[in-house]
């Protein structure tokens, strides 16, 4: 998905990378709950973790002992049906629900290989000894997946002899749960759960007596568990037959796989498309579910390459997060990036999002290396001095996303963007579109407007400064249920 030399990615010789702020989904797992055991015979457990089944843990020592790892080897256990425990078969390599597989680990250290082969061995972004611990930032959200897979890239990163003793060893940073802002916080953010589970409902009123729906149960009620047909809000639902499609098509075993109906085409774009609208629908229209969802994440961004736009030379050149497909799409969908009205929008496992910093290299370098601007940090554009917001001038914003490149609609206008190229954005305009969303206290907010609609009285559009049209407009031009051609059931 991300290659160092694809050429539909250009670096130009009259732009030099100063920063990127790196955002990958995790590698290929098993699914996050056992689906379709009983209708379809999958395993509940799947055969995917034999590479992981010798495990260590840092252990402190006592007395005359060492403080040494502990290696220990994992037995899943589960229970039979009158609750006493149960020991499945082949327990050496079995993994969890929501675990990363042994092909998902891999690709990630294939992934932590490209990543140093585009920013250290081709654009020099990082030395290819690493001496500087604060050079680099690692950060995983708290799912065991996305620390592991984000270990897994650092292993490919960073292979022995890479760094010297002075950069140490790779430090990640993570948060407590109730403080993650690394991707939408859908079990402490008391309003942002409001509004997920609004737009969900109103998904599952827009399509479960579509014409859509119902060629999907055509084709797979059979499969369905009884009395339960095909919905958005069913058990399972279209959100967990999408990700039992992408767990099988991504587990790099045909051992592990549904039905050749799932895998028809039309089927999974209807249940892809349905599945976006479901999860990323609120970004697209919602001011109030970006700032909430994915705006502080956006917000550490922006902060991050204006410091480095003020004070080059001092700051981090790479971050680096281990993340999720709720991260990449909800920062896409934020900026106005993504068309919805099309298929395929849905993060692959290992896909990448990285926001990336160049500076016009025909620019003047700033004299004193901006050590006497005033800093900015978080403070939002349309409150900048004359003098704060020259020091952001002749810096551009990229998007790449894996193979390709994303325009936020908001970089279009001329001024806005370098030599006419919409993808490169001016730092300016960058930051003063992320500035609608930017939240200044996240934690209050989530608390806040409790008893308020869920939808704005009219659809804010994502990517721009400001630009408000009435829902019905709104309804009117995107794509609604109905008009995927597809087989209609009699009756």
């Amino acid at each position: 998905m991300f290659s160092a030399d694809n050429p539909n990615v250009p670096y130009p010789e009259e732009l030099s990378l100063q920063s990127v702020n790196l955002f990958f989904r995790h590698g290929a797992r098993t699914p996050a709950a056992s689906v379709f055991a009983k209708e379809l015979g999958l395993p509940r457990f799947w055969p995917l973790c034999a590479g992981v089944k010798h495990r260590s843990t840092g252990l402190l020592g006592h007395a005359a002992l060492q403080d040494n790892p502990f290696a220990w080897q994992r037995v899943i256990e589960t229970f039979d049906s009158d609750d006493g425990p149960l020991l499945p078969k082949d327990n050496d390599n079995l993994c969890l629900h929501g675990e990363l597989t042994d092909h998902g680990r891999a690709g990630m250290v294939a992934l932590g290989v490209e990543l140093r082969r585009l920013y250290v061995d081709r654009l020099k972004l990082l030395p290819g000894v690493l001496s500087e611990p604060d050079s680099i930032c690692f950060r995983a959200s708290p799912y065991p997946r996305a620390l592991e897979s984000l270990q897994h890239v650092i292993r490919g990163f960073l292979p022995p002899g890479s760094s010297a003793s002075s950069f140490g060893r790779a430090r990640i940073v993570m948060r407590s749960p109730e403080d993650e802002t690394l991707l939408p916080n859908e079990e402490y953010c008391e309003r942002f759960i409001q509004i997920s589970r609004a737009y969900a409902r109103r998904t599952a009123g827009r399509w479960n007596h579509s014409a859509e729906i119902q060629y999907l149960n055509m084709l797979l009620g059979k499969y369905m568990p009884p009395t339960r047909p095909v919905a958005v809000d069913a058990r399972p639902g279209i959100h967990a037959i999408h990700d039992m499609i992408s767990c099988t098509s991504a587990s790099g075993t045909p051992d592990v796989r549904l039905p050749e109906e799932f895998y028809e085409p039309e089927v999974m774009q209807i249940v892809e498309h349905i599945a976006y609208e479901e999860e990323f629908g609120a970004y697209e229209a919602n001011e109030e579910a970006r700032r909430l969802g994915i705006g502080s994440i956006l917000g550490d961004v922006v902060q991050r390459m204006v410091n480095t736009a003020q004070k080059p030379g001092s700051s981090t050149k790479l971050f680096l997060a281990g993340s999720h497909d709720s991260t990449v799409g909800a920062m896409a969908t934020s900026l106005g990036s993504v068309d919805s009205a099309r298929s395929g929008n849905w993060p692959p496992y290992g896909s990448v999002l990285a926001i990336e910093l160049f500076q016009d290299r025909n620019t003047a370098p700033r004299l004193g290396g901006g050590t006497g601007w005033p800093g900015i940090g978080r403070t939002p554009i349309s409150e900048l001095s004359d003098q704060q917001k020259q020091s952001l001038q002749h810096h551009y914003v990229r998007l790449r996303y894996n193979d390709g490149v994303l325009v936020v609609p908001g970089c279009r206008p001329s001024g806005r963007n370098w030599r006419g190229d919409p993808s490169f954005c001016t730092l300016a305009a960058f930051k003063e579109i992320v500035d609608r969303f930017t939240p200044t206290a996240w934690r209050d907010s989530c608390a806040r407007r409790l008893d308020q609609p869920c939808f704005p009285a009219k659809v804010e559009l994502a990517g721009f400064l400001a630009l408000h049209i009435s829902f019905f407009q709104y309804s009117l031009g995107t794509r609604r249920a109905g008009t995927y051609n597809v087989p209609v059931p009699n009756g």
